[in-house]
């Protein structure tokens, strides 16, 4: 996977300093999960709906061997500054179970919303 996506590029990353993914590759399951719960905490994750916090504890549990999958996944929603009570709402309306597609989802979700948003607003 691209160590950025469009929307980063497009966004400048959202803050001073540019937003990079971790490569998973030389980490160990337990820095792994660690790194994880450090995003998983700057999403404020245990905040979320219960259904949504129980949606993600099983996507978990499903790549348990695939960590690094779940790490990028939470890194990609914190890079598009989406929480997961959104995110999983992007799931259900999806109605996929492809996570790439999920996030694909998501981003044109985003993008209508904000062309509705801007259609309607009145013009000066």
């Amino acid at each position: 996977m691209p160590e950025s996506s469009p929307q980063e590029a497009a966004s400048g990353g959202g803050g001073s300093e540019a937003f990079t993914f971790t490569d998973a590759r030389d980490l160990t399951p337990q820095q792994i999960r660690k790194r994880l719960d450090a995003v998983k905490k700057s999403l404020k994750f245990g905040k979320s709906m219960l259904t949504a916090r129980k949606w993600w504890s099983a996507f978990e549990e499903e790549n348990r061997l695939r960590l690094h999958v779940v790490l990028r996944t939470a890194e990609e929603l914190r890079m598009r500054d989406c929480g997961l009570d959104e995110f999983f709402s992007a799931y259900l309306d999806a109605n996929c179970d492809n996570i790439h597609s999920v996030l694909l989802f998501l981003d044109y979700r985003r993008s209508r919303d904000e062309w509705e948003r801007k259609r309607k607003a009145p013009t000066e």
